[in-house]
């Protein structure tokens, strides 16, 4: 945290306020675009709507075929295979004849980070996938520190033991993450990051996780924050995704908060400072103000897309290229089955005194059509 004499705290408050209002503002404006993006989802999901159609008769054929996620998927394995497959995916070059044999090092100590210290298989398989499915992905370098109360034994010559209980640190290095598109916030009107005034990250945590930053220094307000724990604001947009992939939580058990990345005159010297603040939105709390903890002062965030929109931070992917196509295969599909099931279905005329047939008349095998003429059956 910032110590309370290097910053105005009547500023502080006019950026928490600032940072609220901004963030609620590109929330209604990105309304209709998440809402494309849940379309997409559920179109590389390819599921059926209902679980039996009951047009053009009762148990007509409910296929949906997955085109988008046949794209999809054949992409990501060739992009992955093409990033992570190769052992050499580093190159240094020493710019000073000197620095040879120190650039043959670097190399080698970047495989080696690559695997066993960075382990960016998982962060770049999921940034691979939803850069595919959405057109935009986002990737968070930083460093990760974690701390935890610990049980520690040993055996000892002897036959002897030792046993304590520490708190040691766990975790001490980089780190790549990805950063959902949902989470990843940027105002509208700036095509990069690096252009924007502030970029904001949604940062969900359980109580344990959001106390051990609490208990490391990170983070503040637990006294007024804590209360929001017991029952958390529901995230409408994170029910529909959970409804998506069918495992929705029944009690919510994690709490959000906002991590922006910003410029700020915070001590009123007429001089902007690289901050990190982390907002609680619901409590209208400071979580974290920050000096940026980064040497080079920017926001830890890198993104790519699919395809470029020129007028948009956001890019187009398949999901939106292939939504029509899949709709229009899958419906061609379907009425190739159903015809097929017309076709060679046998049915019975047979005479009756009422007379025509009702509209929407449902067809099924078997059925008797009731007619007053049944030369009116005509194949």
């Amino acid at each position: 945290m910032i110590p309370a004499d290097r910053y105005d705290p009547k500023r502080a408050d006019d950026l928490l306020f600032y940072l609220i209002e901004e963030l609620r503002r590109t929330m209604s404006d990105r309304g209709d675009l998440e809402a494309d993006w849940l379309r997409y989802e559920r179109v590389y999901r390819a599921r059926t709507v209902d679980q039996e159609k009951d047009f053009p008769f009762p148990g007509a054929s409910n296929l949906v075929i997955p085109v988008a996620a046949t794209d999809v998927d054949t992409l990501f394995a060739r992009l992955m295979g093409l990033l992570m497959e190769p052992p050499n995916l580093w190159s240094v070059t020493a710019r000073r004849p000197e620095f040879q044999q120190l650039a043959k090092a670097a190399e080698s100590f970047l495989e080696w980070a690559q695997s066993n210290e960075l382990d960016i298989h998982g962060p770049i398989g999921d940034w691979i996938l939803e850069l595919h499915k959405l057109g935009t992905g986002v990737l968070k370098q930083r460093y990760t520190r974690e701390m935890k109360k610990v049980y520690e034994w040993r055996e000892l010559d002897g036959g002897q033991t030792w046993q304590q209980q520490a708190v040691v640190l766990l975790k001490d290095k980089p780190a790549i993450h990805h950063v959902r598109l949902y989470d990843f916030y940027i105002p509208p009107g700036f095509k990069h990051e690096s252009q924007a005034p502030w970029t904001a990250e949604r940062v969900r945590l359980t109580w344990q996780q959001y106390m051990n930053r609490v208990k490391a220094g990170l983070y503040i307000g637990s006294d007024r924050i804590g209360a929001w724990f017991f029952s958390p604001p529901i995230n409408q947009l994170q029910q529909e995704l959970d409804r998506i992939s069918r495992y929705r939580a029944s009690i919510n058990k994690q709490m959000e908060f906002f991590e922006f990345w910003l410029d700020f005159d915070i001590d009123g010297d007429g001089w902007d400072e690289a901050l990190l603040c982390t907002i609680h939105l619901d409590s209208q709390t400071y979580a974290r103000l920050d000096f940026n903890p980064f040497f080079n002062q920017e926001p830890p965030y890198s993104s790519a897309r699919f395809m470029r929109d020129v007028n948009s931070f956001y890019g187009i992917g398949l999901g939106e290229m292939l939504d029509h196509f899949q709709e229009e295969i899958t419906a061609i599909h379907n009425q190739r089955i159903d015809n097929g099931t017309i076709g060679n279905t046998s049915m019975v005329a047979v005479r009756r005194d009422e007379k025509s047939i009702k509209q929407n008349e449902p067809i099924y095998p078997g059925k008797q059509w009731r007619l007053d003429d049944i030369n009116n059956i005509k194949t």
